[in-house]
C-alpha cells in the first residue's frame, strides 16, 4: 500500500502540521532589549509589568514577572498595598510606616494634605 500527499493546499494544511523552519526568527521589539517568545513574539516582561510589549502595569493584588503572582495585602489591612515588583505589603499613600512587618501592620500617622 502506498500513500501520497494530497495535491490541494487546503487539504494538505488540514492533514499535515509542519513545525516552522528552524531558521525562522521572530523579530523582538521588547523594551530594554528583553527577550521574546520564539513563536509568538510576546515579550518576557520584568517584574511589575505584563502585556505583549510589557506596556501594562500589574493591577493591585498582582505582582512579579508578567504579574503572575497574587498577594493579599489588602485582606490583611486596608492601609496596605501590594508592591508590584516583589509582592511586599507597603503602606498606602497618605500613611507612614514600614508596612507589613513581622506579622503586623506598621502604617500609622495619616498624613494630611497641605492646604
Amino acid at each position: 500500500m502506498s500513500f501520497s500527499r494530497p495535491s490541494h493546499p487546503l487539504i494538505c494544511s488540514h492533514l499535515f502540521t509542519l513545525p516552522p523552519p528552524p531558521n525562522r526568527r521572530i523579530r523582538c521589539s521588547c523594551p530594554d532589549g528583553r527577550p521574546c517568545h520564539h513563536e509568538t513574539g510576546a515579550c518576557s516582561c520584568q517584574a511589575g509589568l505584563t502585556g505583549a510589549k510589557c506596556e501594562i502595569a500589574c493591577v493591585q493584588g498582582r505582582y512579579g514577572r508578567d504579574c503572575q503572582e497574587t498577594c493579599d495585602c489588602q485582606r490583611q489591612d486596608a492601609r496596605l498595598l501590594c508592591d508590584p515588583l516583589d509582592g511586599t505589603c507597603r503602606c498606602r499613600p497618605g500613611w507612614t510606616g514600614r508596612g507589613w512587618i513581622a506579622g503586623r501592620v506598621e502604617c500609622a500617622g495619616r498624613l494630611l494634605p497641605c492646604s
